[in-house]
C-alpha cells in the first residue's frame, strides 16, 4: 500500500527519519520547503499503523513550523520511553546552528526542555548542525553533528534531560574531533558498555569510525 500525505500547500515535503512508538504509530521528521518563500520549515507527522495521519497529534497529524530565518530542518529523531520526541538538525539563525527541539507525546512543544521545548547550540561563526539523536539509558540526550570552519569536523554534544549542557562531558558538553580536512558524520549508536561510536565520512570519500567513553 501507499500512503501520500502533504504536509503544507506550495511545498516540497522531506521526511529524513523515523522510529516507530511501541504502540505501533510511526514518527516521521523532516522539513517542508516552501518553493514560494524559499524557506524551510521543520516538519514531523505521525501516523497509524493503517497509514493514516494521527489526528490526536499535533494539527491533524502534522508538525510544520518555521523557527527563525528559514533553515530549519530536522535530520534526525528518537522516541523516550516516556513517549515525548526529540529531533536534532539545524536552524538559521546569524549562523547556522545545531538544533534540538523536544516534543510531548501529543505532539506540542515540551516547556519543560530548553526554551519552550528548543535548544540551539553551536561552534561560533561556523555553520553547525546535528545529524543525528539518541537517548542514553540515564535520560541524557547526545547528538552528533558537524561544524564547518576551514574543513568539517565531527562534533558530539550531550545534554541534560532538561536541554541543558551536560558540564561534565567533554568540554561544557561538547566534543570536537578533527580527522581530516573534511569529516562529515552521519550517525551515531550507544553501545552496551555506554561507550558511543560516530561514524561518518572522512578524507572525503573514507569511512570513519570515532569511539568515545
Amino acid at each position: 500500500g501507499v500512503a501520500k500525505i502533504p504536509m503544507a500547500t506550495a511545498g516540497e515535503d522531506i521526511p529524513i527519519s523515523m522510529k516507530i512508538q511501541t504502540n505501533g504509530k510511526i514518527v516521521i521528521g523532516g522539513f517542508s520547503f516552501n518553493t514560494i518563500t524559499q524557506k524551510s520549515s521543520i516538519a514531523m507527522l505521525r501516523i497509524d499503523s493503517n497509514g493514516t495521519p494521527d489526528n490526536t497529534f499535533g494539527s491533524s497529524g502534522k508538525i510544520v513550523s518555521g523557527l527563525n530565518t528559514g533553515g530549519d530542518m530536522i535530520y534526525s529523531i528518537d522516541i523516550q520511553p516516556d513517549g515525548k520526541i526529540l529531533a536534532t538538525g539545524q536552524s538559521e539563525r546569524s549562523t547556522t546552528d545545531i538544533l534540538l527541539l523536544r516534543f510531548t507525546a501529543a505532539g506540542a512543544p515540551d516547556n519543560t526542555f530548553g526554551t519552550n521545548g528548543v535548544v540551539y547550540s553551536g561552534f561560533g561563526i561556523h555553520s553547525d548542525y546535528g545529524v543525528c539523536v539518541r537517548i542514553q539509558p540515564n535520560g541524557k540526550i547526545l547528538v552528533a553533528g558537524n561544524t564547518d570552519s576551514i574543513g568539517s569536523d565531527f562534533v558530539l554534544l550531550r545534554f541534560t534531560s532538561a536541554g541543558t549542557p551536560d558540564a561534565t562531558f567533554g568540554t561544557g558538553g561538547k566534543v570536537v574531533t578533527d580527522i581530516s580536512n573534511n569529516d562529515v558524520a552521519s550517525t551515531l549508536i550507544i553501545q552496551p558498555d555506554g561507550k558511543i561510536i560516530v561514524a561518518g565520512m572522512v578524507n572525503s570519500n573514507d569511512f570513519g569510525l570515532v569511539r568515545y567513553k
